[in-house]
């Protein structure tokens, strides 16, 4: 890996299709003696400048004899190796992008990742996407200290005890960090003008921000949720509730009632739940199936628990049980709330009946790598929100279910007509439901 340090391997300019260096061209205006100063011109309304300062002294740094200018292809080298090149590729490319000194530290990772999700959102804002503007006019105020909070949370298996880290441990972590291939990705492509080109081709495109629907009553809604707390959510979805979220309660909005929460959340598809405590604490779960009242856990490994303030985390299922979804009311024997992980009075999140108040357990065998997601296990509910994700459950109607007080002949004439040619009664006349004010 030492070798591909030093120099440009050839093999990565073939990651560079003939149209993608046309529209590459089109976009720095110049197809030859491109240099310093013309990539800074374009390039530092799109990110931060002290990604623009790395990535422009990587791109120069690595011309022929330190030329300050450079052809078209060799021009590319960001977008071949840490764009697209293989995992060794793109983990001697940022190791160089990084070394400031003879070595790396988790510090300076941290702060890279740090200017790469600053570069997304600026990016966002300059090409004024329509998801970003939606969501920053309800997001949380608090940017700065959550784009911290998921860089420390992406850079936590970076930290060791000398905290320098290995060209070969970066390759080894940016293989499993999924989170940097899209913002690598993300910022990569529009630098070099590729990202509509990809879109328009019939990509499929990553979600970076899901598309914000505010229902009827919501449009004054804000939200607990900060633009970086959203993206990082939004990437631990499966991938097939990426792209849309939708506002189904809100305890600034709708009230602090249990029956209230119950009625904008039962059979409303895959959601997720945020809470903050009186502390200030942020925390949640995603629940993959609607809620349904029962006496049962249900639900699969696919739920989450996770944290947003102090810190970010997260914590899957162990596959030690099944105890992912509950929710009940009414009953006397059995919890009234909602519940996710744990077992019944030792949950890994609980929201009471009792509207205002839950509890978090000191450990949970449903999800690993778990911790009291409250700052004391009993908590006091200063507000929740919950966001159902994906495609919306089709409706009664949708379903082609029966209305009250309508037979399945009223929906379809031509199903009487048949009746009556075959001589058959229709007995279900005199056997419909009455309305209400009949009974």
């Amino acid at each position: 890996m030492g070798n591909q340090s030093a120099k440009t391997s050839s093999k990565s300019f073939s990651n560079v299709s003939p149209n993608e260096l046309a529209i590459i061209e089109s976009t720095i205006h110049k197809s030859n003696d491109i240099k310093q100063n013309d990539v800074q011109k374009v390039w530092s309304e799109y990110i931060t400048p002290t990604l623009l300062q790395n990535y422009s002294r990587f791109i120069f740094s690595r011309s022929p004899q330190n030329s300050p200018n450079l052809n078209l292809k060799s021009f590319t080298i960001l977008l071949s190796e840490l764009g697209r090149g293989s995992s060794d590729q793109q983990a001697a490319a940022l190791y160089l992008i990084l070394r400031s000194s003879e070595e790396v530290t988790a510090g300076d990772m941290e702060q890279y990742v740090i200017q790469l999700l600053q570069s997304c959102f600026k990016i966002l804002e300059k090409k004024q996407n329509k998801s970003y503007l939606k969501w920053k006019k309800i997001a949380a105020d608090s940017f700065d200290s959550d784009v911290s909070g998921v860089s420390s949370y992406l850079c936590q298996d970076l930290k060791r005890e000398n905290n320098v880290i290995s060209e070969d441990f970066i390759a080894n972590w940016s293989a499993q960090c999924q989170m940097i291939h899209l913002l690598h990705s993300f910022v990569i492509l529009h630098l070099y003008g590729l990202y509509q080109s990809q879109e328009s081709s019939g990509q499929q495109m990553p979600f970076f921000l899901p598309n914000l629907k505010l229902l009827p009553g919501s449009e004054n809604a804000t939200s607990q949720l900060s633009l970086p707390g959203i993206l990082f959510l939004n990437q631990l979805l499966p991938v097939e509730f990426q792209r849309d979220w939708r506002l189904l309660f809100s305890s600034n909005l709708h009230g602090e009632s249990f029956s209230m929460m119950q009625k904008y959340v039962l059979e409303q598809g895959p959601s997720i739940i945020i809470v903050r405590d009186s502390d200030g604490h942020v925390f949640g779960g995603f629940a993959n199936d609607s809620w349904r009242l029962g006496p049962k856990f249900y639900g699969d490994s696919s739920c989450f628990l996770f944290t947003l303030s102090p810190r970010f985390s997260v914590s899957r299922s162990t596959g030690y049980n099944s105890h992912y979804m509950y929710i009940n009311t009414n009953q006397s024997t059995l919890p009234n709330g909602l519940g996710m992980g744990g077992q019944f009075d030792y949950w890994g999140l609980w929201i009471d009946s009792e509207f205002g108040v839950g509890a978090c357990s000191n450990t949970c065998t449903t999800f690993d790598n778990y911790t009291c997601l409250s700052k004391d296990k009993n908590f006091h509910i200063a507000s929740l929100e919950v966001w159902g994700v994906g495609i919306p459950p089709p409706t009664a109607a949708e379903r082609g279910e029966r209305e009250v007080g309508k037979s399945i002949l009223d929906k379809d004439p031509t199903a009487s007509s048949i009746l009556e040619i075959a001589g058959k009664t229709r007995h279900s006349d005199g056997l419909r439901d009455r309305p209400d004010d009949e009974m």
